[in-house]
């Protein structure tokens, strides 16, 4: 296996269509903690709830979605496999900025919602 399959250059998100401008896409799944101790437990427990999800794309320039939109998302790694993002998706948070002598670039975090909700 060559070492570009293993980079991220070429690899795409889709939020409808195509996020422009794409330098960085990072999949997270954290489970909720849910603290299970006990009062004789010498050290604290926990299990594991429900799983929060969340996708945050990276780009150049300010990102050109706002927060609210809604939308189904896929990703398209540059080795050729993919990662489920089953449903509906809504756009959380949007930021950017720059400092002087770099580049100007912007996150946008995505995370499941209901189908047909909107941001409104």
């Amino acid at each position: 296996m060559s070492e570009t399959t293993r980079m991220f250059n070429g690899s795409t998100l889709t939020f409808g269509t195509a996020i422009a401008r794409l330098v960085g896409c990072h999949y997270k799944k954290d489970g909720q903690v849910v603290d299970v101790t006990e009062p004789d437990d010498l050290t604290k427990l926990c299990e594991v709830a429900q799983p929060d999800l969340e996708v945050t794309a990276k780009v150049k320039r300010m990102p050109a979605l706002d927060t609210g939109a809604t939308g189904t998302l896929a990703v398209s790694w540059a080795d050729g496999s993919t990662t489920s993002l089953a449903g509906k998706w809504i756009v959380t948070a949007v930021s950017g900025g720059g400092d002087q002598n770099a580049p100007i670039t912007g996150d946008i975090t995505f995370k499941p919602t209901i189908p047909g909700a909107t941001g409104a």
